[in-house]
């Protein structure tokens, strides 16, 4: 399983005594939270989507809402390893 949590990279030259530092972040389609969040997504939209006959409105917006707080946690999650990568 990818770690999400940016790697850091310490190189240290012996001529000069200077050490250098790099952070990548991996691109957001490949990371696990990725595909987690795309899944939860998907199942979120299921009821709302009107392929499984249900005429309970409570099940097709609660549906929209798990969606919906999917995408958010998905959006706020870059943002922090983004914003720690900085």
């Amino acid at each position: 399983m990818p770690d999400p949590i940016p790697t850091t990279t310490t190189t240290t030259d012996a001529s000069s005594s200077s050490v250098t530092t790099a952070t990548t972040v991996k691109p957001g389609m490949s990371t696990t939270e990725f595909y987690v969040a795309l899944a939860c997504i998907l199942l979120g939209q299921l009821p709302a989507s009107g392929l499984f006959p249900t005429d309970s409105i409570e099940i097709k917006v609660a549906g929209l809402i798990f969606a919906a707080l999917s995408s958010i946690v998905y959006i706020g999650g870059r943002a922090y390893v983004k914003g720690k990568a900085s």
